[in-house]
């Protein structure tokens, strides 16, 4: 999706979430996993702070009721913050920073039905507009399986011709875990295929405020291991693969994350307990 909310964890987006698992027992029996909050060795903890190779990251910060409130990052040496509240069926995002504003609408099953997210761009003396409007759909599972996205671009700018441009996204799941991911626009086809460790189950951490993860569908149940990325343009084909490593402290939280491809990246992440 073409929108400013793909922050520095964009190799992490298609995956929605991560997992964990603990070393010497049986991680399936110890961690489990309730919204964002983890529970392990008789505690509960939340995902407080991401750092990319000391290039960027992301502080976290929550309500009484565990519900992210607050999103402040460094990318690139820009440095923004993003703000979450909620108001029954709506969750809202905002950026004052770069003008964003998402609204995200639950459905009946208590995932995202719908989001519309507006992000303003100042041109000179006028405001180019990008409109973002996002339906998601679960299977009787509560797996999100389609995503339908129609952007729109207006501007006050003198005799601007707006134009627009959808997006779907199809998810097929395997034995509780997301297999394949297709998205598809007017002259591209990007499929990511996914393997897991069979062993480390699931935690949900947030990489893209735009997805929030957690609230789009059940999660997958497995630590996500390889990524192969098949990208169609204009008649041509080109694939890339990435690969994930992780280390752990004694809780068997995950405390480091390292995709290995092209440009390796290595995530430390720390918790705070509840």
């Amino acid at each position: 999706m073409k929108n400013s909310y793909k922050l520095l964890f964009v190799a992490f987006i298609a995956i929605i979430g991560l997992s964990s698992c603990k070393k010497d027992d049986n991680p399936m029996s110890i961690i489990t996993t309730n919204g964002l909050e983890i529970s392990a060795g008789g505690k509960t903890y939340l995902i407080s702070k991401l750092t990319l190779d000391n290039q960027g990251y992301a502080i976290i910060s929550y309500d009484s009721e565990a519900r992210l409130t607050n999103y402040s990052f460094l990318e690139n040496g820009r440095s923004g913050d993003k703000s979450v509240s909620y108001d029954g069926d709506k969750i809202t995002i905002k950026s004052v920073d770069d003008e964003t504003n998402t609204v995200i609408t639950l459905g009946a099953n208590g995932y995202a039905e719908t989001a519309i997210t507006k992000e303003l761009k100042p041109f000179g003396p006028y405001t180019n507009i990008t409109t973002t409007t996002s339906k998601f759909t679960q299977n009787n599972e509560g797996y999100l399986v389609k995503q339908e996205d129609l952007t729109v671009l207006t501007s006050d700018i003198p005799n601007y011709q707006n134009n627009s441009y959808t997006e779907v996204i199809d998810f097929i799941y395997l034995n509780g875990n997301l297999r394949s991911k297709i998205m598809k626009e007017e002259y591209v086809t990007i499929t990511s295929e996914y393997e897991y460790y069979t062993d480390k189950p699931h935690i949900s951490l947030l990489f893209d405020l735009k997805d929030l993860g957690y609230l789009l569908g059940k999660s997958s149940k497995n630590m996500v291991k390889k990524t192969i990325y098949t990208v169609e343009a204009g008649g041509e084909l080109s694939k890339s693969e990435s690969t994930f490593n992780y280390a752990f402290n004694k809780e068997g939280l995950p405390i480091t994350a390292t995709i290995n491809n092209s440009e390796p990246l290595k995530i430390t992440i720390e918790y705070i307990v509840k």
